[in-house]
């Protein structure tokens, strides 16, 4: 319109500039984000985790990053195992078999996670929604799992601003010190309770090797006097009371030795024995 007389028009409504760049680097910076791991820039797959910077990352590359044992890139030094980062729990609108990125979105307010909306996970379970579900919702239970959690628990996914940024480094100097901590902490209660099992044993293991000990030195003199007594028996000569023969032993008299047909009466007589048959009278 205009030109007419009626109106004068400007240059800005006759005139149509050029759309500007940023509106396309803006998306292909998000889609690199957003949409592609932070490690190796492949297409996000899950499972997905995540650090406490709130940069997301393939599992499987990290895993890859951790065992290859390469030298650090400066951008991902602070992750030394995995429990320096967390699995995420992401609700997609695609499946995982096509080479194509996966799409996410927020379970709780249907927002795609495509980074025009701020999203949020929590470090205590991996539940990921959009932070305006979080500040809708005023409670310290996820709502997607009721699992508990703090404030420090509320990770920013891929932080943009400076002040964002310094604050995600602030809590992954703050969660490195307290793994530290932890860390000694648990190796002086192991040591503790190692130090105590051993003092409350030595008592225990002292009594049972002297009661080994004695019951070793009773058996060894048992032995060695059940062994004298066997060398005493055998070297012992054998006394008249213990000779095999009745007729010369001297404390039975003649008419107790009549009885036996081993005396020189009976082998002299004409007749058997009357008890039992006398071999010696058929000679």
């Amino acid at each position: 319109m205009g030109g007419d007389g009626g109106s004068i028009p400007r240059r800005d409504d006759l005139v149509k500039p050029k759309k500007k760049q940023e509106v396309a680097e803006r998306e292909a910076a998000n889609m690199a984000l957003w949409k592609h791991c932070a490690l190796t820039q492949d297409p996000l797959r899950q499972p997905v985790v995540s650090c406490m910077m709130g940069r997301l990352y393939n599992k499987e590359s990290v895993i890859n990053k951790l065992l290859s044992k390469t030298g650090g890139d400066g951008f991902s030094d602070h992750i030394k195992k995995l429990r320096d980062v967390k699995e995420l729990r992401l609700s997609s609108t695609s499946s995982s078999d096509n080479l194509e990125p996966q799409s996410f979105y927020c379970p709780v307010t249907g927002l795609e996670m495509s980074g025009i909306y701020p999203f949020v996970y929590l470090w205590s379970c991996g539940c990921v929604f959009s932070k305006k579900a979080l500040t809708e919702v005023s409670s310290n239970l996820c709502m997607l799992c009721a699992t508990s959690f703090s404030p420090d628990d509320i990770i920013l996914i891929n932080p943009q601003t400076k002040e964002e940024i310094e604050t995600a480094k602030l809590r992954l100097t703050n969660f490195q010190s307290t793994s530290k901590t932890r860390k000694r902490s648990s190796a002086n209660r192991i040591s503790e309770q190692v130090d105590l099992i051993d003092e409350s044993n030595i008592p225990a293991k002292k009594a049972d090797i002297q009661d080994k000990t004695v019951e070793s030195k009773k058996k060894l003199e048992t032995s060695s006097e059940h062994e004298k007594a066997m060398t005493e028996q055998q070297l012992q000569p054998e006394t008249p009371c213990t000779s095999r023969s009745i007729q010369e032993d001297p404390n039975l008299s003649s008419a107790y030795k009549s009885l036996f047909n081993t005396c020189e009466q009976a082998k002299r007589q004409p007749k058997s024995h009357w008890v039992t048959f006398n071999p010696l009278y058929f000679r």
